[in-house]
């Protein structure tokens, strides 16, 4: 009966809508993050940047609009930093870079 009510699209467009502001939340964030790292790869930036040690967080301001905030990560705990020094760097010609 809520189908014939038209409740369906209202969560259509609710889904929608969230959708919509998830994509532009990731697209922001992806376009801020000038290097490569992880499943995140950019042929303009193709190396990792030892400095971006940061997480970019999407939040909305009053007239809501979206917005980059840099958050910085804290220091790697120093049991796993030996890991770190052990990682292997691919080199950017054996990415996939979108």
């Amino acid at each position: 009966m809520a189908a014939s009510l038209g409740y369906n699209d209202l969560a259509l467009a609710l889904d929608l809508q969230g959708a919509l502001a998830a994509a532009e939340a990731s697209l922001r964030g992806a376009l801020e993050r000038r290097e490569s790292r992880g499943a995140h790869q950019r042929s303009d930036y193709p190396n990792l940047d030892p400095a971006l040690r940061v997480n970019f967080v999407t939040r909305l301001n009053r007239e809501g609009e979206q917005h980059i905030h840099v958050l910085p990560l804290p220091p790697v705990p120093s049991g796993l930093e030996a890991w770190l020094d052990h990682s292997i760097e691919t080199p950017a010609a054996e990415k996939l870079l979108e």
